[in-house]
């Protein structure tokens, strides 16, 4: 499906929306959800990673620039994710940078039952993505499955941390409508929900959901 080059302007031929679809609200960050930050000291207790905390105990660091992010012959339905990030003062599409990382078809991360630094796995499932210079991308890997965890149930999701120079990260999570679990993972409600569409590319089938992120500029006094 998609090519695996470091920078990743969607495929579509349509131009650029002049500004995103929901406006320029920003888009909310799991950072100031005090439930998220229990979760994640939860999670942490028993899976200790040398990372920020924020980022859950399944993120890596230094994940490779790549636009496919499932390696060959990966299980599970191919999905395709592409959309825009949006900078809310400067009224325009931005060069951002994206983390992506979600577990495999079946619910487990590729550091789930490892220990180690970020040398020693081959971030399956997870990658960095770069957005265009009009805010585009896209992204190829496959539907992820749901998990248990902390006596909650985690709906099937992609987290994302969204970068881009003077503006605050965007923590989030893409969540699927229809899913049949969606309606009881407790952050839903602060995350991106996406609707999937089948389509079909040189006799290849696959699901396609598109999304926007806002990110707000970073105030002038805030530390980076």
């Amino acid at each position: 499906m998609s090519d695996e080059n470091d920078k990743n302007p969607s495929n579509d031929s349509t131009p650029s929306r002049p500004h995103p679809k929901g406006g320029y609200e920003p888009t909310p960050s799991l950072l100031s959800n005090p439930a998220w930050k229990e979760h994640i000291m939860k999670s942490m207790q028993t899976k200790p990673l040398p990372h920020q905390e924020q980022l859950g105990p399944y993120f890596l660091p230094d994940a490779p620039f790549r636009a496919k992010l499932a390696p060959p012959f990966e299980e599970g339905t191919v999905l395709i994710i592409k959309g825009c990030v949006w900078s809310a003062q400067e009224r325009k599409g931005v060069p951002a940078t994206m983390e992506v990382w979600h577990a495999n078809s079946e619910g487990h991360y590729d550091n789930e039952d490892t220990e180690g630094s970020s040398t020693d796995f081959s971030f399956i499932n997870r990658a960095r993505v770069r957005c265009d210079d009009s805010g585009r991308f896209e992204f190829e890997t496959v539907y992820p499955g749901g998990y248990p965890r902390n006596e909650q149930w985690r709906a099937p999701h992609i987290h994302l941390r969204v970068q881009y120079s003077g503006h605050v990260p965007c923590v989030t999570q893409i969540y699927f409508e229809g899913d049949e679990y969606v309606h009881v993972d407790p952050f839903v409600k602060d995350s991106i929900k996406v609707e999937l569409s089948d389509k079909e590319r040189n006799g290849n089938h696959y699901k396609e959901g598109e999304i926007e992120i806002v990110l707000a500029r970073r105030p002038q006094n805030a530390k980076p």
